[in-house]
């Protein structure tokens, strides 16, 4: 069973210590649950994990292979996704897709319309990922929609399983 898991690390963001001594194992279909007040090192140790970060100390390990060995191989197998979406204002839906397929090493705007088309979505392909003008805030109890960031990442994850 895969096991992922982190030994007696440490990490550090410019002369401030975030964390040390922080162990952890998290097997295959596990689950890995962080809490704590903001800046105790929650999303320094998710970046750690996703090889985005290295700790100052301590070791992590793919079934008991330290990742150090081949960071690649590593960064391969997960998908990080941090607080900010990363989708470029200034682009259009369509624009942004193709730009993260491009980074997967993927050229096909063909397919990323069909996976619009086939959401019902593509009459946003032109539009602007991030529009400028503000939406009015929802009523009070409504749920607000992602809008077309909240689609892009879904027509990305469409076009990913449609390969």
């Amino acid at each position: 069973m895969t096991l992922f898991a982190g030994h007696d690390l440490a990490c550090r963001r410019g002369e401030r210590p975030v964390f040390a001594g922080l162990s952890f194992r998290v097997a295959a279909g596990g689950a890995l649950l962080l809490r704590g007040p903001n800046g105790s090192g929650k999303s320094s140790l998710l970046r750690c994990m996703a090889g985005l970060l290295t700790p100052i100390a301590g070791v992590e390990t793919w079934d008991d292979r330290p990742i150090a060995l081949d960071v690649d191989a590593h960064r391969s197998r997960l998908r990080y996704l941090g607080h900010q979406d990363a989708v470029k204002p200034a682009l259009t839906v369509l624009e942004n897709l193709v730009l993260w397929q491009q980074l997967h090493g993927l050229r096909d705007a063909a397919a990323i319309r069909r996976a619009l088309a086939g959401l019902g979505l593509d009459r946003l392909a032109e539009l602007p990922a991030r529009p400028a003008l503000r939406r009015p805030a929802p009523a009070r109890g409504a749920r607000a929609a992602g809008g077309s960031a909240g689609v892009a990442v879904v027509a990305g994850r469409a076009d990913h399983r449609a390969r």
